[in-house]
């Protein structure tokens, strides 16, 4: 869980190493808060905001390439995730007016008074959320890697029923290749899991598409490619050179 314990609200921790929560019972009512301390309740919050916000995209990156499927745990973490940004969002308002309010009051040099226990029943409340936004946070992490299928591996060279090609392969699913059969030609396509799909354009001038499908081992994969204009396709099959 994210304190500001943790996240150093160093003049408070200083003064009572004790955790944030139980500042309300163990902090002298006329001990000053600074907003010094309003300032970094404010940045852990931000931070606290930024790190869900990019799970959220994360987790809706993956439920949009899911495609039809119908994912009810997904679905329900990443309204979770809403709300929970919406909660942090509202502590994010209410340090900030808090930070403005404090420091009039320190420029004019009066007294913090009501204002500081105001920022403590703050902190209280805004740490329990930050747990139930921490737990929203790992939750997701763990339905993003159970849910993410990783591309098959296309590099490298591989003797087909058509002569050898090689496969280069960047950002784990980009991949383009070289062949030599009848005057050779450039293929170039897209991983999804165990699928290549893509187009082809032979130096002779034809052009066409492709899609091949990796075995389990890794060691072979087959499918089948098709002409523009119709003329020709069949079956296209490789094993690991």
């Amino acid at each position: 869980m994210r304190t500001f314990q943790s996240t150093a609200i160093v003049f408070l921790g200083l003064l009572f190493a004790h955790p944030i929560p139980r500042l309300h019972a163990q902090i002298d009512p006329n001990e000053f808060v600074s907003s010094v301390a309003v300032a970094a309740a404010l940045n852990s919050t931000n931070t606290e905001i930024a790190d869900l916000d990019n799970k959220k995209r994360q987790l809706t990156d993956l439920l949009r390439s899911l495609g039809g499927k119908k994912n009810t745990k997904g679905k329900g973490l990443l309204q979770r995730a809403k709300e929970d940004l919406s909660e942090l969002k509202v502590f994010r308002r209410s340090f900030s007016k808090l930070e403005d309010k404090i420091l009039k009051k320190e420029l004019l040099g009066q007294p913090v008074g009501k204002l500081r226990k105001q920022f403590i029943k703050l902190v209280v409340r805004f740490n329990r959320q930050a747990g139930k936004s921490d737990r929203t946070l790992e939750r997701i992490a763990v339905f993003v890697v159970a849910n993410t299928v990783v591309p098959a591996n296309f590099r490298g060279s591989w003797d087909t029923n058509f002569g050898r090609i090689s496969f280069a392969q960047f950002d784990d699913n980009f991949v383009t290749g070289n062949y030599s059969y009848n005057g050779g030609g450039i293929a170039r396509g897209t991983v999804n899991g165990s699928v290549l799909r893509g187009t082809y354009i032979a130096n002779n001038g034809g052009e066409g598409t492709f899609k091949i499908v990796m075995a389990e081992d890794g060691k072979s994969w087959a499918g089948s490619y098709r002409s523009n204009n119709g003329n020709t396709g069949g079956a296209w099959r490789a094993t690991k050179s």
